[in-house]
């Protein structure tokens, strides 16, 4: 059996010294975290804008058509304005905390540990608005519809209407199914942000961040 040198300890590193052994350039956690933000954030962008577009769009084409469409209601105009400004300003967080993140600094893990924290406090709000919205919401299509069926009928000869157009027309409280896709949507976008303070919560991950530039 091999002797060690006199004075070597017989023990491997334990405590902190043996966790600040590992190298904080092996960590993968920033690569994914920070390309996940990136692509969240991206995401958001786009549904706020496309968001925007699904309330108008319908409407404009419709009374190009001739069709006689309500405008859309105050509810849905106020919760759209100000999720997108909210929604405008999380996308923000997540997109430059994801780049500093990928570039290994620690103004990008605040910047992600901020988003995370007012996402999760938003979400009873915006579950509430958006269940708000729900009503004025449905009796707006249930008007859209009954519209698109006075303008087949008023043709010469009138285009056939089917019954799912009418039973459309004549829907004006929210389904069951959709209360439930608004509280699996809200709950659904607390996964991210839940993630994001787990993984910048681990021991090793605050080791490799006080490594990082400021």
């Amino acid at each position: 059996m091999q002797e060690l040198p006199s004075g070597t300890p017989n023990t491997p590193p334990t405590g902190p010294a043996g966790m600040l052994a590992r190298d904080p350039s092996d960590s993968t956690w920033p690569g994914w975290l920070g390309g996940f933000a990136i692509g969240i954030g991206s995401l958001m962008v786009m549904g706020a804008c496309c968001g925007s577009i699904g309330v108008f769009l319908p409407g404009w084409a419709m009374r190009t058509a001739g069709m006689e469409v309500p405008p859309p209601p105050a509810a849905t105009l106020v919760f759209m304005a100000i999720d997108g400004v909210v929604g405008i300003v999380l996308a923000a967080f997540l997109i430059l905390g994801g780049m500093g993140t990928l570039r290994r600094r620690q103004s990008g893990a605040g910047k992600l540990r901020t988003y995370a924290f007012v996402r999760i406090a938003l979400a009873l709000p915006i579950l509430l608005g958006a269940l708000w919205m729900l009503p004025a919401n449905a009796e707006w299509g249930a008007k859209i519809a009954q519209a698109s069926v006075d303008f087949k009928e008023r043709q010469k000869p009138p285009i056939p209407v089917t019954q799912m157009e009418r039973d459309a027309a004549s829907a004006t409280e929210p389904t069951t199914f959709q209360r439930v896709s608004v509280m699996f949507t809200a709950l659904g976008g607390l996964v991210f942000p839940v993630i994001v303070l787990v993984v910048l919560g681990r021991a090793g991950t605050k080791q490799d961040i006080a490594s990082f530039d400021p």
